[in-house]
């Protein structure tokens, strides 16, 4: 991820979020992300961090090894590792089966294979990512737009990207949060 500063917080509405959040000086852009940890129906013990991104991401930059990256509008596809996608033996194409939460089933498309080394310290086979907009829909009501999303991870691009300025970021999204009583992280890729 090319973000400066990462908020994680309780699930909250995104709008309202992005509304504080960019009036803040130094803020380039901001971009929500969720994730999940989803059970493969292939294998009782094997688990995939799923996350979910913007179709139109810049803060993740992607290397697609073969196939495509997700495209807005576009339900039930998903990208994987590469670190994934081989320990499962899938290629593009194929479908994968897993659930959410304890409930039912989902079938999804590979469409992707990125090259990610990110990996939950030994917990789960690797990442795959989808739309935000169709992983939020899993949890939380549909969300058409923005606006109805429900998020608890925000990635965000400082201006001026220096450690001192980066660092006045943090504590100011920190200070503008706070006072809403909720539990909230405030990360610098620094840090």
């Amino acid at each position: 991820y090319s973000s400066d500063v990462t908020i994680s917080l309780n699930p909250q509405p995104y709008q309202p979020l992005f509304h504080v959040l960019s009036q803040i000086p130094n803020v380039e852009r901001i971009e929500p992300r969720e994730s999940q940890t989803i059970q493969l129906s292939q294998s009782n013990r094997s688990k995939l961090d799923l996350v979910g991104l913007d179709p139109d991401t810049q803060l993740y930059q992607r290397h697609l090894v073969t196939g495509r990256w997700l495209a807005k509008n576009e339900a039930n596809t998903i990208v994987l590792s590469d670190l994934a996608a081989g320990s499962l033996g899938l290629r593009v194409g194929d479908m994968l089966s897993f659930r959410i939460n304890q409930k039912q089933v989902e079938h999804w498309t590979i469409v992707g294979i990125v090259h990610d080394l990110n990996k939950d310290l030994g917990n789960t086979l690797g990442v795959a990512y989808t739309n935000i907009q169709v992983l939020n829909a899993l949890d939380h009501a549909p969300a058409t737009l923005h606006s109805d999303l429900t998020v608890s991870d925000l990635m965000v691009r400082a201006r001026d990207r220096s450690p001192a300025a980066v660092n006045t970021l943090a504590k100011d999204f920190y200070a503008a949060l706070a006072h809403s009583g909720t539990q909230l992280q405030v990360t610098t890729a620094q840090q």
